[in-house]
């Protein structure tokens, strides 16, 4: 799976997930959802903290045994169904991370970080139509989203429609450029080289 595409998917999903997880999680993308945690959510003896660490280095079971126990805690919130779904993505679980994506858009389905992630699994999936209706619901949802046309660029490449990836990778890194976001257009460059004209 890992070069399948003609690109390093994996790695490029790898840091999609930790990204869209970070934003949910940890609220540094502008997200509605984060009004409804308070501070003490946070503390270091929190399984939610605790499972955001263990996901930052790479402790994927241990974060999905923190985030486990923070869905028991915190069932009515997006954000530990989150971070389960990246560290089973992580692991190439898909199903398992389908699951708790759906639990995540279900509890905030105005959340375009969370169709994001859906979408990826959808890819590691092998459903590039279920993928295109996510990014499709991002794109719709903010226009603005580099994200978003990343995940369909991906899927439409999948889909071997080369005119329309190559357009909406393009549109992405325009977006990252426009938004400063350097180390995502290295990212791409990096992994789109071979498989796009960019």
């Amino acid at each position: 799976m890992n070069k399948h595409y003609g690109f390093d998917l994996k790695k490029f999903i790898s840091l999609a997930a930790i990204l869209m997880t970070t934003n949910c999680v940890l609220g540094i993308a502008p997200l509605n959802i984060l009004p409804t945690l308070s501070q003490p959510v946070f503390a270091q003896e929190d399984p939610l903290a605790k499972g955001m660490k263990k996901l930052e280095q790479g402790g994927y079971h241990e974060a999905i045994a923190a985030f486990t126990e923070a869905v028991r805690l915190y069932p009515n919130l997006p954000q530990p169904y989150v971070g389960r779904a990246s560290s089973y993505l992580l692991l190439e679980k898909p199903q398992q991370a389908l699951e708790d994506c759906n639990q995540a858009v279900h509890l905030d389905p105005s959340n375009i970080d969370l169709y994001s992630l859906r979408g990826f699994v959808y890819i590691m999936l092998l459903n590039p139509q279920k993928a295109l209706e996510d990014f499709n619901q991002v794109i719709r949802l903010d226009p603005s989203s580099g994200d978003g046309y990343a995940g369909r660029g991906i899927a439409y490449g999948i889909l071997s429609n080369q005119k329309k990836a190559t357009e909406d990778i393009q549109k992405a890194m325009t977006i990252y450029e426009q938004q400063g976001k350097t180390e995502e257009i290295k990212k791409f460059k990096e992994s789109f080289s071979q498989f796009l004209e960019i």
